[in-house]
């Protein structure tokens, strides 16, 4: 009977969200990290208990989506995460072509709701991504809302732009190339893995995904071995065509300021990011990915972990690259730590107007694996990263050319 029941479901949706969009708000207004609202799932009951009960699976189901009173039908949704799985309280990832071909939801084809299980303050990611776009980076545009599902509150979470077509279209302006997801197997620093292509499907091909694997890794393939191989005198030039160090330096510039533990170079090795190289080109684009493992250390080292990854050491030995780096380093802090008022900065002022926006939703979170208490602390420990992480970054960028002078 409910195999019947989904069979029907899902077609009369289809037809019923023929339409190629659904109108709504704009974008904008979904990734407004300002405001706290509802959205709503509807989910047929059995698929909800079967969903959490196989959430380690990445099987569709059919739902409806109602976000500031608009209502997307037929909305595809399924557990994600790695270590932020759970059964009780699911990451999820929202497909809205999956049933209806064509199927947008306010110019978007994918979200993500991220069930903010492993970052008890529930802020660092959306942080650490406005932090990243103020310094000029692009990255995904994330807000907060309260999740019902089937009219049953299961919590705070965050909405995620998802890094697919609209993504790079606005950030890159088209989105026709091949798009690469890491995805984390074992602790892996950019060595050389051989000539065997196989061996670099931890870079998970998103698009394009019919291809050859030719195609699709050997220019992988020829970009480690290069970043491997090349001799020093010829390594810039060498890696040139597939990478572009000075952008490469001010992306673990940025990870690095932030205290990421899980980012490019984590304390695992290297985890997420997505690449994207153009149609027709070779060079590799690097976009930022999942940092709820961050601002961990106001005083951790400004190279920290370079020397475990073969392209970060390789990469800062070269004078210019390092100094893109340690620019942007000095960036991010001076970002950090403008004035908006007097004795107010902009990351002291956003973990607090933030805390603010999310501490009754936090409260009366059911499924959330911290107490309040835990919450309130990491807080706490944001307040005290905005207040000296700035100039520890400073000082430590300053040593380099002076007597060093102690940094606290």
């Amino acid at each position: 009977m409910r195999a019947m029941f989904r069979v029907v479901l899902v077609t009369f949706l289809a037809m019923a969200a023929s339409a190629p969009a659904v109108r709504a708000q704009s974008a904008d207004d979904l990734f407004d990290s300002s405001t706290l609202r509802e959205m709503r799932l509807m989910v047929h009951s059995t698929d909800w208990t079967e969903l959490k009960a196989t959430f380690q699976e990445n099987t569709f189901y059919p739902a409806d989506l109602t976000w500031n009173g608009v209502t997307a039908r037929n909305v595809g949704i399924r557990s994600r995460g790695l270590g932020s799985r759970s059964p009780v309280k699911p990451g999820l990832l929202l497909r809205f072509d999956r049933y209806a071909s064509g199927q947008t939801f306010v110019g978007q084809s994918s979200l993500v709701l991220d069930n903010l299980t492993q970052d008890p303050s529930t802020m660092k990611e959306v942080l650490a991504m406005q932090l990243f776009r103020r310094v000029g980076l692009p990255a995904p545009r994330e807000a907060f809302v309260r999740l019902y599902v089937n009219n049953v509150y299961l919590g705070l979470y965050a909405v995620v732009e998802d890094v697919a077509g609209p993504y790079l279209q606005r950030n890159l302006g088209e989105s026709n190339g091949t798009l690469y997801e890491y995805d984390w197997l074992f602790t892996y620093n950019f060595d050389y893995l051989g000539s065997n292509l196989d061996n670099y499907r931890i870079f998970k091909a998103q698009t394009n995904t019919t291809r050859s694997t030719f195609d699709l890794y050997n220019p992988i393939e020829q970009m480690v071995r290069t970043a491997n191989e090349a001799p020093d005198e010829s390594f810039e030039s060498a890696i040139a065509p597939y990478l572009d160090l000075q952008a490469f330096a001010r992306h673990i510039a940025v990870e690095n300021f932030i205290s990421d533990d899980d980012g490019l170079l984590g304390f695992w090795g290297m985890n997420n990011f997505f690449l994207y190289k153009r149609e027709g080109g070779s060079r590799f684009q690097l976009i930022p990915w999942d940092k709820d493992y961050t601002f961990w250390r106001f005083n951790n080292d400004i190279f920290t972990r370079v020397d475990a990854s073969v392209l970060a050491r390789r990469a800062l030995a070269l004078p210019d690259v390092r100094q893109a780096y340690l620019d942007t380093l000095v960036a991010a802090a001076d970002s950090a730590d403008e004035p908006l008022d007097v004795g107010v900065t902009w990351l002291s002022l956003a973990v607090d107007r933030l805390a603010g926006l999310v501490q009754g939703a936090v409260n009366d979170d059911p499924n959330k694996p911290y107490t309040t208490a835990q919450f309130e602390a990491a807080v706490n420990g944001l307040r005290t990263f905005a207040t000296r992480r700035g100039p520890y970054v400073r000082c430590a960028v300053a040593n380099l050319s002076r007597t060093p002078v102690a940094c606290n």
